[in-house]
């Protein structure tokens, strides 16, 4: 288990670092029946902290700003472009796509 984890957070920071997306959707995890949020019991998963427990994970995500939320999502932009990504967000159709429509 240890292995497939640590395959997991080297692929996320891997492509964080290549792609560098802009925006970036973040699940918040409050609906259990959908993966990756599900939980055993009581224990819940955030799936943004639990990558950021890698260092390298951490410092590359230091480059992003929460820039709010829509439905179950949080929606984060690189700051050194978020201008750009806030008037992406607002269009109808990534509002859409959030939403789920």
């Amino acid at each position: 288990m240890r292995d497939s984890a640590a395959l997991t957070r080297i692929c996320g920071r891997g492509r964080l670092a290549r792609w560098q997306p802009n925006p970036v959707l973040v699940d918040r995890c409050q609906d259990e029946r959908i993966a990756p949020c599900m939980g055993v019991g009581t224990l819940r998963i955030n799936p943004l902290q639990w990558l950021e427990q890698d260092p390298a994970f951490a410092a590359a995500w230091a480059n992003y700003v929460q820039v709010g939320q829509d439905g179950p999502y949080d929606l984060w932009c690189r700051k050194e472009e978020s201008d750009v990504c806030r008037r992406i967000l607002k269009s109808p159709e990534a509002l859409a796509i959030v939403q789920g429509k």
